[in-house]
């Protein structure tokens, strides 16, 4: 599963949208971008080649900045009233155009961390109040997506913000009818320090079963220095954050960057950040950090169709996590993370119509699959 914005993010070389004329309200105007052709589609389409059942998600960080009320792509606005119908035949452009390109959209996000719109902060972002979202995937985004002949079956996933602001939800929930046209939830991990993990339960309600999906996370950020090389603390937080997720239900887990330099960039609004792989273009080289091999061990092990099964043990050591997973193969993947100081001889009972043991290092995070 992959996530890519529609249109510009803090790690463009700029600020842009796909409809940059003002008042364009039939967007006979719409263009993808230089970036779109020469970076982001040719590598879609490689990951595509490389693995034919990718799922990609679209996240738009704004609108074009003259449907946005202070007519500007960075700082605080929201999105005009007048232009709720627009923004929605914008995204079935997206689709049409990423889709002629061959790139194939399985799900939208109504748009990347919509509290930071209500802060100055200087990036391409837009503010949602949540009775606003609700109304605009009611009369706009959800018929219009539904309504199309060729993409009626793309996911349609909100909040896609921090799980801070996961009540918020309550709100949206109470509206039937733009739940009616919602499938999942997107959460990031950013003020994870100062979340409970149980917030994740607001992301779920009794009237349908949305999945839940943590659609961005990275190391670095606002953090010195941003990029650091081999670390395995940084490893951790990824470990830790998606055992929190997967134990609370969710169904997928996306890291923010493929790849950055070796400073945490490109990014022209100097929020640089780390990731999982980092390229030395002076050395010709790249370098794969410990949260690339933290990742493995969920994306090879848990194929898609995976269903977890729950898990009884006699630990008494609470550094150690164990998650359990029936896979369509009829596998059965044990993934185990020792955060402890020490080696530890686990007992694993019933898997096997008996009992296996497994040493499992000091911290380390180990996977297994039995059949």
């Amino acid at each position: 599963m992959g996530r890519i914005p529609m249109g510009a993010t803090d790690f463009s070389r700029g600020p842009y949208s796909y409809a940059e004329i003002v008042d364009d309200n039939k967007l006979e105007h719409f263009a993808l971008k230089e970036e779109d052709y020469k970076l982001k589609i040719p590598v879609l389409r490689k990951a595509l080649e490389l693995n034919p059942q990718l799922n990609i998600i679209a996240s738009p960080w704004t609108c074009p900045f003259w449907m946005k009320s202070n007519d500007n792509y960075a700082f605080m606005g929201v999105l005009k009233h007048k232009y709720y119908q627009t923004y929605a035949d914008y995204y079935i452009k997206f689709l049409e155009k990423y889709s002629e390109a061959g790139v194939n959209v399985w799900g939208i996000t109504t748009g990347n961390e919509p509290w930071n719109g209500f802060w100055p902060f200087p990036l391409p972002i837009l503010g949602w109040f949540m009775a606003d979202v609700a109304r605009w995937v009611r009369k706009n985004l959800g018929p219009t997506i539904r309504s199309s002949k060729q993409f009626n079956a793309t996911k349609i996933i909100i909040h896609d913000d921090q799980k801070i602001f996961l009540p918020r939800l309550t709100k949206f929930f109470r509206d039937d009818q733009a739940l009616s046209y919602v499938d999942g939830v997107g959460v990031h991990w950013y003020l994870n320090k100062i979340t409970p993990k149980a917030f994740l339960n607001f992301a779920k309600t009794p009237k349908k079963d949305l999945f839940i999906i943590g659609t961005e996370a990275t190391n670095g950020f606002l953090q010195f220095p941003s990029v650091e090389l081999g670390s395995w603390s940084r490893a951790e937080r990824y470990a830790d954050d998606i055992f929190d997720d997967l134990e609370y239900g969710a169904a997928g887990w996306i890291d923010w960057n493929i790849a950055l330099d070796m400073y945490g960039g490109p990014v022209y609004t100097h929020f640089h950040a780390d990731s999982t792989i980092i390229i030395n273009s002076d050395a010709d080289e790249f370098y794969k950090q410990p949260t690339y091999y933290i990742m493995g061990h969920f994306s090879k092990f848990l194929s898609r169709g995976s269903l977890r099964i729950s898990v009884e043990t006699a630990l008494h050591n609470k550094r150690i996590r164990v998650l359990a997973y029936k896979r369509p193969d009829n596998g059965i993947v044990l993934i185990i993370y020792n955060k402890s100081e020490d080696n530890v001889n686990l007992n694993i009972k019933d898997l096997l119509n008996g009992c296996a043991t497994v040493k499992i290092r000091a911290k380390s995070i180990s996977s297994l699959v039995y059949w």
